[in-house]
């Protein structure tokens, strides 16, 4: 864009100057112009200005990004650009003002395939490119790419285990940890305490997915949980604050439809768990809800 917009731009100035100076005599009006283009030496200046331009072409690769197809509420992203886990280029940033990010490069010699992921906001598939000599990646972001679909599940103490948990920021001498197994993995939530937990993802995606979930739907389902056991409407009210003080966020592996969790409860210094509970991450649910009550 360069080169040729700035040859055009010369041209054009040097047309300009000769609709405003007439050169040679009256009789025999010969331009400038033609006196200069008709020289053998102008012919060669003209063939090695297209050469190198036809070598710029062939050997220049670019990759661009572009702020586009983005919500209201997401005016910022970082795209990690990588090759064999390796960055390719520094994290690009693009928003809703600065629009354009990325750069040329001259004369590349090999093909490599580069994976382009969204680190900020997070929340979408990671993208493969093949990146070859003489051409050129341009992708729309966050339009180009795919968001994904996560399966949270939501953890809350009910029954004998929420009176046995101790409440958010009480001292405790013998705390209660968590296990969450998932496909032969084991995570850890330690002092676990009368709130909700959610896993299912990584703790920032976890984090994104929770936030754009309805409050007042999921006010609606503690409610009937607790109106199923019986518990007056003037105590309800205490339940639904202890569950949703200061939730607890436990970076996973992403949960897929079908997987099996086991939960264990285990009270440290104890051999025996106090839950032991299986649930299968449905297909039809984003956000599931589990109540933890006490293993029979």
């Amino acid at each position: 864009t360069t080169f040729i917009g700035g040859t055009l731009s010369v041209w054009g100035v040097w047309k300009l100057l000769q609709s405003w100076v007439k050169w040679g005599l009256d009789t025999a009006e010969i331009s400038l112009a033609r006196r200069f283009l008709g020289r053998l030496a102008f012919t060669e200046y003209l063939v090695l200005s297209f050469l190198l331009l036809a070598c710029l072409y062939l050997g220049t690769s670019s990759i661009y990004i572009s702020y586009e197809g983005a919500k209201p509420e997401e005016a910022e992203f970082v795209v990690e650009v990588s090759a064999d886990s390796n960055l390719f280029l520094e994290p690009q940033k693009i928003t809703s003002y600065q629009r354009v990010a990325g750069k040329p490069f001259f004369f590349r010699t090999r093909s490599t395939k580069l994976t382009f992921n969204i680190a900020e906001p997070g929340g979408y598939v990671p993208l493969e490119k093949r990146f070859k000599p003489w051409s050129n990646i341009y992708l729309r972001v966050p339009a180009d790419f795919t968001p994904k679909i996560f399966r949270i599940v939501r953890l809350i103490p009910s029954g004998m285990i929420l009176q046995k948990l101790p409440k958010v920021g009480d001292e405790t001498r013998h705390p209660y940890d968590l296990h969450i197994t998932h496909h032969a993995r084991t995570y850890i939530l330690d002092d676990f305490r009368r709130q909700a937990v959610f896993v299912g993802a990584a703790e920032n995606d976890v984090k994104m997915a929770v936030k754009k979930q309805d409050k007042e739907k999921f006010r609606q389902v503690l409610e009937n949980h607790l109106i199923n056991r019986g518990v007056p409407g003037d105590v309800r009210k205490n339940f639904i604050t202890t569950w949703e003080f200061g939730p607890r966020f436990l970076a996973t592996a992403e949960f897929r439809s079908g997987d099996r969790i086991d939960l264990e409860l285990i009270q440290r210094g104890q051999g025996e768990p106090l839950l032991k509970k299986q649930i299968i991450v449905p297909a039809d649910k984003t956000l599931q809800t589990i109540f933890l009550k006490e293993s029979p």
